[in-house]
């Protein structure tokens, strides 16, 4: 079965014994499914170590973003396919043609020609990344980028359906004037309109300070005494006042994406590498991990925290932070 064969999979739904055949093929005794005492679950991966290959399967209905009630009753979705290089222990190199007649030995520069045609696409940072049709191709690198690593493929998850009755979608600004507003200001639910706070306010444990909007607007809400925080305006009372925003990608946590501006003209498609020259200066932490890397910066007028994908170069959540919410959020255990 070669590459081509298997990029031509992608796609392919049915129940899990269906797929049986296929891996068998492919030289395993292993089955797809999802565990039956975790309904959370939607993914499930399949690694032929002999073959340096890793089959990924989704829950069709997840993929789709149906309601959570359809979950399990639609079959899987094979999603996504891993080629791999030698180097990693117990795994062999794939031994087949590659896409786009790429090579194990292609360093970075021979590797982005031979997808030149498809350059717009690109969004690079430690991996490089294209958009093709429907599907995603990242390739990750060894040896400074003198070689491959990987290459993966997947089927890209659509976003949830927008809701009929919209989404709030406010300005970055507006947000730090929102700072300091109780759950009860008449001020902030204007904002948030047309989410229901009164609803989510039920739904929130009462010693918890974080609202959770990531189905009706992709984001969280996050509360706090007002004299924890650093704001220009002092605030009466001791009633929890907003402090902090979180804004999150597409199918990130199940959200359903934030539609309103983002801080500092920032995009969910932003690839990390340009997040400095967003904000115009570097940050004062960053971390780069094998799948997530977050960058801080605290700035006269607020902090601001960036959760972005080391794989497929996109952002996944930002949040915005009023003056001193930073320090209590350290500061807790």
């Amino acid at each position: 079965m070669t590459a081509s064969d298997l990029l031509d999979l992608l796609g392919k739904k049915g129940d899990e014994d269906s797929f049986t055949p296929t891996l068998s093929a492919l030289g395993t005794a292993a089955s797809a499914g999802l565990d039956e005492d975790d309904p959370e679950q939607h993914y499930d991966w399949v690694l032929i170590r002999s073959r340096g290959l890793e089959i990924g399967f989704t829950d069709t209905a997840w993929f789709n973003g149906s309601p959570r009630g359809l979950w399990r009753t639609q079959g899987l979705l094979l999603q996504q396919i891993t080629f791999y290089n030698a180097g990693r222990e117990g795994i062999s190199a794939y031994a087949g043609e590659l896409p786009f007649g790429l090579q194990w030995s292609d360093h970075k520069e021979q590797a982005r020609a031979k997808l030149s045609a498809h350059e717009s696409s690109r969004c690079s940072y430690i991996t490089d990344r294209w958009d093709i049709g429907p599907h995603r191709f990242v390739l990750a690198y060894k040896n400074d980028g003198k070689a491959l690593d990987s290459v993966h493929v997947k089927l890209r998850i659509p976003p949830l359906p927008a809701l009929p009755e919209g989404q709030p979608a406010i300005a970055a600004r507006e947000w730090m004037d929102l700072f300091g507003q109780t759950a009860e200001s008449g001020r902030l639910r204007a904002a948030l309109a047309p989410l229901d706070l009164d609803a989510l306010l039920e739904d929130a444990d009462a010693d918890d300070r974080e609202i959770d909007c990531l189905e009706g607007g992709g984001l969280t809400l996050y509360f706090e005494q007002p004299a924890r925080l650093q704001l220009q305006s002092k605030v009466k009372g001791r009633s929890p006042v907003l402090g902090a925003v979180k804004f999150y990608r597409a199918r990130d946590l199940d959200a359903r994406q934030y539609l309103g501006e983002l801080p500092f003209g920032l995009s969910f498609e932003d690839s990390p590498a340009m997040l400095q020259a967003r904000i115009g200066r570097p940050p004062a932490q960053r971390k780069d991990g094998p799948t997530t890397g977050l960058a801080r910066w605290h700035l006269e007028h607020c902090s601001l925290q960036v959760l972005y994908s080391t794989i497929e170069n996109h952002l996944f959540r930002v949040m915005l932070m009023a003056p001193g919410y930073w320090q209590e959020m350290a500061e807790s255990p």
